[in-house]
């Protein structure tokens, strides 16, 4: 499959929203990248991103709302909690859920990891 790369946000925010084209245009790393605040763009870039199984690295927000509230309880009940967070991709879910527990007077050592946390970048496409 041909994948175009683009470092034209706009762009890549109306193609992500057509189902065929976008699999054929990804994001192109450069210096913007941790300035980009486009939802949409930024979980194309992740849903794009496929480990050594063909797993993505796929994530979206507010994705558990309802095992948050769970864990709450659990936690509640722990003398200085500690929490380690595996397989984080984006780590957004995990800062809702720190967020969530620190909204709720909960604030615990609290770790986030991931297998591949770092990026291989050449030539400003992913090579890993």
């Amino acid at each position: 499959m041909i994948k175009i790369a683009s470092k034209n946000i706009r762009f890549l925010e109306k193609v992500s929203k057509i189902p065929i084209l976008k699999h054929f245009f990804i994001l192109k790393i450069s210096r913007q990248f941790p300035e980009i605040t486009s939802e949409p763009v930024l979980q194309k870039f992740y849903t794009d991103i496929y480990v050594s199984n063909r797993t993505s690295k796929r994530t979206t927000k507010n994705r558990f709302p309802d095992l948050n509230k769970i864990s709450l309880e659990y936690i509640k009940k722990q003398e200085n909690p500690i929490i380690h967070d595996v397989a984080v991709s984006s780590g957004i879910s995990s800062a809702e859920f720190s967020d969530f527990l620190k909204s709720n007077s909960i604030n615990p050592d609290f770790y986030v990891s991931d297998k591949y946390v770092e990026i291989f970048v050449k030539k400003g496409l992913i090579t890993k």
